[in-house]
């Protein structure tokens, strides 16, 4: 971890277990877990004419400390160096789920000049990202509610999770530094 914000960052969640792999929003992203679990409810309610509020529907999440999203970013899972799935996969999450589960974050490799990134993982995981356009490659979502955001162009930015990756300012976005 060369960076200071990376090694600030990411250092509390090494050797924590990643957990809770799962499909994003859009067909190539997938989100990483690390970190104690919390239930996150909520309740719908809804109005009905001279009568109390009336308890309509409730979702209950399960949350995780730190979560890593990769989102708008070609990426590659590999195990024991052998690649065992890409964000054109259509079984990834079972496939990296199965491997990457129970595994402990180990380094976090930025590489601004290019814009790619790699995780490595203990027993043999290694999650690597590559930009396919100009947006933003992960989200990486700590304990605090700010969010790391890593961009194509190698930058980031971090503010509070609130904040979309298109609504920051120009000057939110940052360089690394040693």
């Amino acid at each position: 971890m060369k960076y200071k914000i990376i090694k600030k960052l990411f250092d509390p969640l090494t050797n924590k277990p990643c957990w809770n792999i799962h499909r994003g929003a859009w067909k190539s992203a997938i989100g990483f877990g690390f970190g104690k679990p919390s239930l996150k409810i909520h309740e719908i309610k809804k109005r009905v004419k001279g009568q109390k509020s009336v308890l309509t529907k409730r979702y209950v999440i399960l949350k995780e400390e730190w979560h890593i999203r990769f989102d708008q970013c070609s990426w590659r899972a590999y195990s024991m160096g052998e690649k065992i799935a890409d964000n054109r996969s259509k079984e990834y999450p079972d496939k990296v789920a199965r491997v990457f589960t129970g595994q402990t974050l180990k380094d976090v490799i930025i590489k601004p000049e290019n814009g790619e990134s790699i995780f490595i993982f203990d027993l043999g995981g290694r999650f690597e990202t590559h930009p396919y356009d100009n947006g933003e490659q992960w989200d990486f979502f700590t304990p605090s509610g700010k969010v790391l955001t890593y961009r194509a162009d190698g930058k980031y930015a971090f503010e509070p999770g609130s904040k979309p990756g298109s609504k920051y300012k120009k000057e939110d976005w940052k360089k690394f530094t040693v």
